[in-house]
């Protein structure tokens, strides 16, 4: 078994992911250059995320070693994770909860799969908030300090509020998000009096897409839960592939397999766009 074994198992890679990571290790463990490469790697990001320097440095191992960059940026994710395991150990949190955290590894991999064909990650920037231990996995969502982005009743512009971040990992009910809510409120206390800000910029929250959605869908209360402000549309439908897992502008291409890609197969090729909207949660326990 290899050092990168146990924690594929605990964030629940698929086993043929697992088998090819496996293989992948082994052959950088058997060449020495490629493995003192990937150890000033796993070095420097946790010195420095995400530098310009060290996105270079990961071209070139996967020029060397011949795989995608897909994939050699995931197997520095999972490599850090040994040290990053570690790091929580030491803050007295459980294996439970790294893995409950570090599981977006894990839906990232199967974003990537399914969009790329590729055993890796297409957003490895995204994982800073992980490894700088800033972003955490409460329940169904994902949270991390940041700056507010408006004023907001007592709130002004820069002032700390708490993210929102909404994972690939399943349904998105409104009692798994008011547990989550609650569980976050609990971690992290509040930030304005008695009560907790959180905030959360996505697609879900574009109040043109929400139109679509019936009044009893997950999707629908999702949005219901927010005050949304700042409805942007954005034109290159960027986030398109996070329905039909894939990056098209030929909307007549696009699967219509889900109920959900029916509905945007039809918006989408009425002439309109994907959108964002920034929404605030003034959160206090009942």
């Amino acid at each position: 078994m290899s050092r990168i074994s146990e924690i594929m198992t605990l964030i629940e890679f698929p086993r043929e992911a697992t088998d090819f990571f496996e293989e992948f290790f082994a052959k950088v463990e058997g060449d020495n250059t490629l493995m003192a490469q990937l150890d000033e790697l796993e070095a420097q990001y946790f010195d420095s995320f995400n530098s310009e320097d060290l996105e270079n440095k990961l071209k070139q191992l996967s020029e060397a070693s011949g795989y995608s960059k897909y994939t050699i940026d995931m197997l520095l994710a999972i490599y850090a994770c040994i040290r990053l395991r570690k790091m929580y150990h030491e803050k007295g949190y459980t294996d439970e909860f790294f893995a409950h955290n570090m599981k977006d590894l894990t839906y990232k991999l199967l974003e990537c799969k399914k969009l790329h064909d590729v055993w890796g990650t297409f957003v490895f920037p995204w994982f800073d908030g992980f490894y700088q231990m800033k972003r955490f996995c409460l329940g169904r969502l994902q949270y991390n300090p940041k700056p507010i982005e408006i004023d907001y009743k007592e709130l002004k512009k820069g002032d700390m509020v708490t993210t929102i971040h909404i994972p690939s990992s399943g349904p998105l009910t409104p009692e798994s998000v008011q547990e989550s809510l609650k569980m976050a409120y609990d971690f992290f206390g509040p930030n304005c009096g008695d009560r907790h800000i959180f905030v959360c910029d996505s697609w879900l929250l574009y109040p043109k897409t929400c139109d679509l959605y019936s009044k009893e869908s997950n999707m629908r209360k999702f949005y219901e839960t927010f005050e949304v402000f700042l409805p942007r549309e954005n034109v290159e439908d960027y986030d398109l592939w996070r329905i039909f897992y894939t990056q098209t502008k030929d909307y007549k291409s696009l699967p219509r397999e889900t109920g959900l890609q029916k509905i945007f197969y039809d918006y989408l090729n009425a002439g309109n766009h994907f959108g964002y909207g920034y929404g605030v949660i003034d959160y206090k326990p009942q």
